[in-house]
């Protein structure tokens, strides 16, 4: 995903993550060596608010970085007692 124009297969992820409204939240190399750069793991979202944080946890455990995201998605509950309300279909009046 670093350089989408060099293999056809990137193009193509990126062209049909787009198609579906899916947008990538890492743009840094998440796999990194003595000798090359690769962005292979990756969230994608259509959740594209401007409070989103993602990014790479640096660690010495394994040649993949680990990648996160954190968003507020302003989730009210409106029902503040946690009860569940229903009916049964059959006591519904439909006249």
């Amino acid at each position: 995903l670093l350089n989408p124009n060099k293999l056809k297969q990137i193009d193509e992820f990126i062209n049909t993550a787009y198609s579906l409204s899916l947008y990538p939240t890492i743009t840094k190399p998440t796999r990194v060596t003595s000798h090359s750069a690769t962005l292979n793991d990756n969230i994608l979202t259509n959740y594209i608010e401007n409070n989103i944080i993602s990014g790479l946890l640096v660690n010495d455990i394994t040649d993949h970085l680990p990648i996160f995201i954190i968003y507020d998605d302003n989730y009210r509950n409106n029902n503040p007692d946690n009860s569940i309300n229903y009916r049964r279909i059959r006591a519904v009046n439909t006249t």
